[in-house]
């Protein structure tokens, strides 16, 4: 069966994809844990992480350079080793959403840098250039170095939201 994985998956960004015929995972720390739900963050190793959770929870993140930061109630949250997760699906058709605050980053360098981001078939993935500031190596630019890599790979993917 196909997978379509919603990281996260409280926020609400426009994006649409039809998930007819697949089996869709939500994971995200503010969601209550459900069948195929995961409240925990999408990480590259398992442990907590500090985050702050915004009144407008689809800002939340654990991203420190990200402008949200510190503007909500700081608690802990649980995280896991995503890329790893992911390995349970190496033989299916795997559909990643990513609109994680910032984190996108370092988790897709992390992927590409474990050969991880091969088990995605398909990867939509919200930016969040105008929101990150003084991120080590800029935001822009590791995005931007992120994107080449992924189209090297023949990684099929597309950017969501603004």
């Amino acid at each position: 069966m196909k997978k379509f994985i919603d990281l996260g998956a409280k926020g609400v960004n426009g994006f649409i994809f039809d998930t007819t015929g697949y089996e869709v995972y939500k994971i995200d720390p503010l969601l209550e844990r459900g069948d195929r739900i995961i409240n925990e963050a999408a990480w590259v190793f398992d442990g907590e992480l500090e985050f702050t959770k915004c009144d407008r929870e689809i800002s939340s993140t654990h991203i420190r350079e990200k402008r949200d930061w510190g503007k909500g109630e700081i608690i802990k949250v649980k995280c896991f080793n995503f890329p790893k997760w992911l390995e349970q699906f190496k033989d299916e058709y795997v559909v990643v959403k990513m609109n994680i605050e910032g984190a996108e980053i370092e988790l897709l360098e992390n992927m590409i840098e474990t050969e991880k981001i091969k088990l995605i078939k398909e990867l939509y993935v919200e930016w969040h250039s105008g929101k990150i500031a003084g991120m080590p190596g800029g935001y822009d630019e590791r995005r931007i170095e992120i994107c080449n890599k992924l189209n090297q790979l023949g990684i099929a993917w597309q950017k969501t939201g603004r």
